[in-house]
């Protein structure tokens, strides 16, 4: 039995280990050719730099080489061309970086043109415009991980873009711009549609948390025409906010050659502290699905001792947990930490309440 266990352990130890072969093309020689509209797959695990093809005064500080691999791709005809990159799946939640470049001799990186040096800092789908690609020139493609993230990706050259714009995508709020306060889970968002975007067909909402690994759609808002081909300028969805946090919007053109950001805005969500109402104190559950099993523990905030511990459904039509204080006010009991929880999921708030 006890040797069964160690092989089962062994096996599963196997399994999460990551993979330490580098692939076939870590070295710019061994080069894997992409094809328009085929995609690779392919991880960073085990990948080594190759020094003396790589230049970190060309690429810059944003360019961290720690476990590159090489593509290519030599386009017959001049045009443009995207480089998309989906299905990242990394340790961290930094995400793949990506080089583009033209080389007159490899490994000579004194007579490489940069194209484009980017690191995403995020897990979304995105991608990298290759403008202007002149036929039968090869452009060298290096795909490492950002900050010595090992990730898995999906990679392919194609005359679509597909994904977030590359340039935004790793955004967690707008240069310059200090986020909107709200107090409400409720957010309403207010957008127009620029003049040199009149053939878009929809918006996509985008919502991303600073930590989260990608940023999740939460709307597509249709551009609505009349009979007489008049397009709607000003639009606005609304969105319900999970919990209190910072997050960052985006709205993206879908339908337009290339998709595009039109608006963008960092939103923080600072709930005020709930207050009690005749002894009771009204808990809200908004931020989970109608048939959740929520677990609450209740603490005191300044002592952190644990008052109360429970169980409940998330009944359908969102009515609120309902706690009576009056007995933790008689003991001197000012402020509570109310802790709620979604069996089986990552769904978890904390509520401060004053009694």
């Amino acid at each position: 039995m006890a040797i069964r266990r160690l092989l089962f352990l062994f096996l599963a130890a196997a399994i999460r280990a990551p993979a330490q072969t580098p692939v076939s093309n870590d070295n710019l020689a061994d080069r894997l050719p992409l094809y328009i509209g085929e995609s690779r797959d392919s991880r960073t695990d085990g990948c080594t730099v190759q020094w003396s093809c790589v230049s970190e005064a060309l690429t810059g500080q944003k360019i961290d080489y720690h476990n590159d691999q090489w593509f290519s791709f030599r386009p017959s005809r001049a045009g443009q061309y995207f480089l998309n990159v989906s299905g990242q799946r990394c340790r961290e939640v930094r995400g793949v970086q990506l080089i583009a470049l033209i080389a007159a001799e490899l490994c000579n990186p004194s007579t490489y043109s940069i194209l484009s040096a980017t690191s995403l800092g995020t897990q979304d789908d995105i991608f990298v415009p290759l403008t202007a690609a002149v036929a039968g020139q090869e452009i060298l493609l290096c795909v490492d991980g950002y900050l010595h993230d090992y990730c898995r990706f999906r990679i392919a050259v194609d005359t679509v873009a597909r994904g977030l714009p590359v340039g935004s995508a790793a955004a967690a709020s707008v240069p310059g711009v200090p986020p909107r306060t709200v107090a409400s889970r409720a957010i309403e968002l207010h957008w127009a549609l620029p003049d040199s975007l009149t053939d878009a067909t929809s918006f996509v909402v985008y919502r991303r948390a600073p930590a989260a690994p990608r940023a999740v759609v939460v709307a597509e808002v249709p551009v609505l025409r009349n009979a007489a081909a008049g397009v709607q300028r000003a639009y606005h969805t609304t969105d319900t906010l999970p919990a209190p946090g910072r997050y960052h919007y985006q709205i993206v053109t879908a339908g337009t050659p290339v998709p595009m950001v039109v608006w963008q805005e960092t939103a923080e969500f600072q709930p005020a502290p709930l207050r009690p109402v005749n002894g009771r104190l009204a808990v809200p559950l908004d931020g989970f699905r109608p048939g959740a099993v929520v677990r609450v523990i209740v603490t005191d905030a300044d002592t952190k001792r644990e008052l109360q511990k429970l169980e409940l459904v998330r009944a359908v039509g969102g009515p609120p947990l309902v706690l009576p204080v009056a007995a933790l006010v008689r003991r001197g009991i000012r402020r509570l930490r109310i802790t709620l929880t979604a069996a089986g999921t990552a769904m978890s708030e904390v509520i401060e309440a004053e009694i």
